[in-house]
């Protein structure tokens, strides 16, 4: 009797064991996983990466897989799911692993399908980080951004941020506009930090050389305005004293070299009075005719003559108009040349100038060209450094040869009767 009942005992004891086994963790299993991420002190941990390591199947050949890395949300959460393809419970792995990772700190823990708390609690030894972040004043900045150890954080309009951190030496790197600075402590627990900017205003007027102000847009790193009806533009709290700033009127873009250290208001005077073509000169030479262009930028404020911006043409008798280079040949003096013409030609010149704001005046001239200049410079050659020798007769050689010899005969005449003269003394 004994016997049977013990026999009937383990039997049922066997087929509920089976089916316990098969409720825990059936074949093709299928669970979504809650977990969370908390430090020391219980406090959920933002921005904790975290995994599951699985078994996917045996029969079929995927095996162990780990699950795509996901950040828990502001309450340290993260919903993962898993699930199992294996058809054959003798080759079922019902357990599985869970990591969090964060500021370089992992935590583990393994569980079984079936057989785990609903929700899956990891602890990682962080402490919280706090930060703010003012001005030279103390006035909170908001918007800024913020690096700590790899994690990125904004300020809110108290300028304060937090996050969890490793213990340990931290390295934050704040930016604020164009300004940016770098920190460097240590942290052992809960730490609280106050990080100062300096901040400098900025104000550029933009005017005429004649001071009425100018419709321009200015850019400051890269924030960009229009100027105001006083040709102003005014800018808080830049974060660093030497911004790049760049002012466009017109086509014309002017780099405005600032230092807010030194001072903090600055005027940018466009030119807009348009360039002066005074006179144009031709001259020939042996192979070109040479115009000489007398050019000016007037007014009292002059960006200058652009050379690289002037462009000249020219037509000769019925041609057609042909572009020829224009280069700076002397103060206030550009040249262009042009091919030697036939005699009597009429040659059409044409030319704009323009100054470095964009200002531009043009002329149109016309001439006759001359005679070459070759037959010219030959003829001045020979007239001028030719000197033709008086050529010698024959005849007169021996005319020359009798006065030789009648003033030989004289000086010895002149000798002997000295010398008679002298004895008969």
């Amino acid at each position: 009797m004994n016997i049977r009942i013990l026999f009937f005992a383990s039997i049922i004891f066997a087929l509920l064991s089976v089916s316990f086994a098969a409720v825990e963790c059936p074949v093709s299993f299928s669970e979504t996983e809650f977990v969370q991420v908390l430090d020391t002190k219980g406090r959920a941990v933002e921005g904790a990466i975290v995994q599951i390591y699985y078994q996917r199947d045996s029969t079929f050949s995927y095996g162990y897989v780990t699950t795509l890395p996901k950040p828990t949300n502001s309450s340290g959460m993260i919903r993962i799911p898993i699930s199992n393809i294996e058809t054959n419970p003798a080759k079922l792995d019902c357990k599985f692993k869970t990591n969090a990772t964060y500021d370089g700190k992992t935590v583990k823990r393994e569980d079984k399908v079936g057989l785990h708390p609903k929700i899956l609690d990891l602890v990682l030894n962080l402490s919280i980080l706090s930060l703010k972040v003012t001005d030279q004043e103390g006035h909170p900045l908001d918007g800024a951004e913020l690096t700590v150890d790899g994690i990125e954080k904004t300020t809110g309009k108290d300028g304060k941020t937090q996050l969890h951190i490793a213990p340990g030496s931290v390295s934050v790197f704040v930016k604020y506009g164009d300004g940016k600075l770098e920190e460097n402590f240590k942290v052992s627990g809960d730490t609280t930090k106050i990080i100062a900017l300096d901040l400098y205003p900025l104000t550029i007027n933009v005017l005429d050389e004649s001071g009425k102000p100018l419709d321009a847009e200015v850019i400051v790193g890269s924030t960009s305005a229009k100027t105001n009806s006083s040709g102003s533009v005014r800018v808080e709290k830049l974060g660093t004293a030497t911004p790049d700033v760049i002012v466009k009127f017109k086509n014309v873009e002017k780099e405005v070299l600032v230092d807010l250290g030194i001072k903090t208001f600055y005027n940018v005077v466009f030119d807009t009075t348009p360039p002066k073509i005074n006179s144009i000169k031709p001259i020939q030479t042996e192979k070109v005719t040479k115009l000489v262009i007398s050019a000016e930028d007037p007014g009292d404020y002059p960006s200058g003559i652009d050379v690289e911006k002037i462009s000249a043409r020219y037509s000769a008798g019925d041609n057609d108009w042909k572009s020829i280079s224009v280069y700076l040949s002397g103060s206030e003096q550009y040249a262009a040349e042009i091919p030697n013409q036939p005699a009597n030609t009429v040659v059409k010149f044409s030319i704009e100038v323009y100054d470095k704001d964009g200002n531009w005046a043009s002329k149109e001239y016309e001439f006759l060209s001359a005679a070459s200049p070759e037959t010219n410079e030959t003829i001045n050659e020979s007239t001028a450094n030719s000197q033709p020798s008086t050529p010698t007769s024959k005849d007169e050689f021996p005319l020359l040869y009798v006065g030789a010899g009648l003033l030989i005969l004289m000086v010895v005449i002149y000798l002997v009767r000295r010398f008679k003269s002298g004895g008969e003394e």
